[in-house]
């Protein structure tokens, strides 16, 4: 990533390329301790079980298992309820997420997989993107990134 002080002539030519492929905004890319195998999510430098530095970045797998969910509701009771869940990502590492695509709370051991949606638009107009969960197999009127 460039400096902040960098001449804008040595800047990326896809800024949103740049950003896309930052660790952890759209993709699972945690990390693997080399010491112990432990990993993680977001990317870490040092392993808090061993104390180990040597730590090598991991692509997640996109599926996991619901610990448990819950249902938040805006400022307003009933007001743009939102499903979020603690997951189990096969991988190992737990993550809170929300869960698209799912009428009701999800009972512990259920499957997911993550997806990209739109969030919204910048200060510039170019569209945001968020990671989120869905019941594994689940059919969905919105369109997913890929």
């Amino acid at each position: 990533m460039p400096a902040i002080n960098e001449p804008i002539s040595h800047l990326s030519l896809s800024t949103s390329k740049d950003w896309r492929e930052q660790a952890g905004h759209y993709r699972l890319i945690g990390s693997k301790c080399s010491n112990c195998g432990e990993m993680y999510f977001p990317q870490r430098w040092a392993c808090p079980k061993c104390h180990s530095n040597q730590l090598e970045e991991y692509h997640l797998k996109p599926i996991g298992e619901v610990i448990t969910s819950s249902i938040i509701y805006g400022v307003k009771e009933e007001t743009n309820p939102m499903l979020q869940a603690v997951i189990k990502l096969q991988d190992g590492p737990i993550i809170a997420a929300e869960i698209i695509d799912a009428n009701t709370e999800l009972e512990p051991g259920s499957k997911v997989e993550m997806t990209l949606r739109k969030t919204g638009r910048n200060s510039i107009g170019a569209y945001l993107y968020a990671y989120k969960f869905r019941p594994l197999g689940a059919v969905s009127n919105n369109c997913d990134v890929q």
